[in-house]
């Protein structure tokens, strides 16, 4: 699902559904901070995240709604079972079974079970209060080492460590009869995690597909790094942006830490360095910026000040800030009358944001002005025909938009800067009903450095 029209301004943030229920909900719409601390009050929400809510709702510029979603991304707790059946069957098996079955403290544990039918082994299971027996069943003489293997294997969960150890040669058919495994010897350990950032990402869409801007929780590179690529590349279709924020130390210096390698490769990710992870620099950036209307204007995002958070406990040198802008970070230092002002308003490879957000804001505004355009044509009996006059009309709604975009400074004054060229109609046009273009357009440079060179004399000027 893209971003459709009435979308651009709005934020989301992805938050752990460990501390937030969310009142059962997928994603949750605030229209104000108010209506976030009842939200906490009754629980559905974190104090972390209502901190973010304050950032999001007491910016300079603050938007008609904010969003949260969740995340089921907390690691399982576990139960490690162990038996050893000892010497079975015929070719002295040392038969040695483990398994990791997930489960969550103070609650049953569950497991899926699947049983090799066509070597005569079926497995099944029966939970007694937090105990789960799990037998294994396989027939003297036809059941094979193998076919055992092949139903244990098949336990759920990527982390299970499940291996049935031979002594012998191999396939030769056990001997004992029925066995059960009674795992009543239990240790603790980790099993595999509960989401991931695409699935995550696929259910926020699914659910709520109306936001543009993805804030997320974590502070942690590894996850900041999976959620980027969902966001930007598994299921949204490369038209949202998200936002990051990190303490690492080595954003202020020459040598950037390799775990933001991939992170740092991403059009679609804005990185804020603050010096207390439990800032929401991030948060107070994305919502400031995209709460002006895409359709007017054509915001940069350097410049602007944040009011609702924390300077940097020691003094960023002028080192440092050269050093986080080369790592295409942005931070917050004085600038005019104001306090923190962000700096230099680049995405995670160095482009100026306003250019990502210019981009996703033609490609959609183009697609739905076509869209428009092919339906009142067709609600009143006319077709678009494939051809050079058909192609005018597609053209004419094209060159709509970029005046649109002329007129917010998405796109330079002068239209004789851009250009739409319809594409020589094939028989494959033709076959498939199709149009073709090529648009150029000649994005407005937001300026942010400014060198004045002063000529100082007694003389008066000539």
């Amino acid at each position: 699902a893209r971003v459709t029209q009435a979308s651009f301004s709005t934020c989301l943030l992805i938050v752990p559904l460990s501390a937030n229920t969310l009142n059962g909900d997928r994603v949750m719409s605030f229209a104000s901070y108010e209506d976030m601390q009842d939200a906490q009050t009754s629980g559905y929400i974190s104090a972390s995240t209502l901190l973010a809510g304050y950032a999001a709702f007491n910016a300079d510029h603050t938007p008609e709604a904010f969003k949260v979603a969740y995340i089921d991304d907390t690691s399982v707790s576990a139960t490690k079972a162990f038996k050893d059946f000892g010497t079975v069957g015929t070719g002295n098996f040392d038969t040695t079974i483990e398994a990791h079955v997930a489960g969550t403290a103070g609650n049953s544990i569950r497991i899926g079970l699947v049983g090799d039918s066509a070597g005569a082994v079926t497995i099944s299971q029966e939970t007694i209060s937090t105990t789960v027996f799990v037998y294994i069943h396989y027939q003297p003489g036809v059941s094979t080492v193998t076919n055992v293997e092949t139903a244990i294997a098949a336990l759920s969960g990527a982390a299970d460590t499940i291996d049935v150890k031979t002594g012998g040669t191999g396939a030769t058919v056990l001997a004992a009869g029925d066995d059960e495994f009674i795992p009543t010897a239990l240790a603790t350990g980790t099993d595999a995690s509960g989401e991931t950032a695409a699935q995550a990402m696929t259910a926020i869409v699914d659910a709520d597909p109306d936001f543009y801007g993805v804030l997320y929780y974590s502070r942690n590179v590894a996850k900041q790094t999976t959620m980027a690529q969902a966001v930007g590349l598994t299921v949204s279709g490369g038209t949202r942006l998200f936002g990051f924020l990190s303490e690492d130390a080595t954003i202020l210096t020459a040598s950037l830490d390799s775990a933001f390698d991939t992170l740092m490769t991403s059009e679609r990710a804005v990185g804020f360095y603050a010096a207390d992870d439990t800032q929401w620099n991030d948060v107070a950036a994305f919502v400031d910026r995209l709460a002006f209307d895409a359709d007017f204007f054509s915001v940069p995002w350097h410049g602007f000040p944040l009011r609702v958070v924390t300077d940097y406990s020691a003094d960023i040198t002028a080192s440092e800030r050269a050093y986080a802008i080369a790592n295409d970070f942005n931070i917050t230092l004085p600038q005019g009358d104001e306090d923190l002002v962000v700096d230099p308003g680049w995405n995670a490879v160095g482009r100026p944001v306003y250019e990502i957000v210019t981009a996703d804001w033609f490609r959609v505004r183009v697609q739905e002005g076509i869209n428009r355009l092919i339906v009142q044509k067709s609600s009143r009996g006319y077709k678009i025909p494939v051809s050079t006059g058909g192609q005018a009309q597609v053209a004419g709604a094209i060159w709509t938009v970029i005046k649109t975009g002329i007129a917010a400074k998405h796109f330079d004054a002068d239209i004789a800067q851009h250009s739409v060229t319809s594409e020589a109609i094939t028989a494959s046009d033709l076959e498939n009903q199709r149009f073709r273009f090529t648009v150029r357009v000649k994005l407005a440079v937001a300026g942010r450095l400014v060198t004045v060179t002063v000529y100082a004399s007694r003389q008066p000027s000539v």
